[in-house]
């Protein structure tokens, strides 16, 4: 369990990074832009910067689900070994 949550966690940081990257170049061309499609672009930037903090929710989520089932079978071990 605890390297998966270690990969876990690994994963969640390296998809921060490339979409921090992505949001950064997103960024970077829509100060840049002037003319037609500037105002969809920034809706579409808008409704990226949702998606991203919903999947990067969704990662804590599954990595602090990751930590209560190894506390839980760490416990229910540590109980079994004293029970025998």
């Amino acid at each position: 369990m605890e390297e998966l949550n270690a990969d876990q966690s690994s994963q969640l940081n390296e998809f921060t990074r490339i979409m921090n990257q992505i949001e950064e170049a997103a960024r970077n061309t829509s100060g840049d832009w002037d003319g037609d499609g500037k105002e969809e672009f920034a809706t579409e930037s808008e409704e990226f910067q949702t998606h991203f903090e919903e999947v990067r929710s969704a990662f804590m989520d599954l990595i602090n689900a990751g930590d209560e089932t190894s506390e839980a079978y760490n416990a229910a071990l540590t109980k079994l070994r004293s029970a025998f």
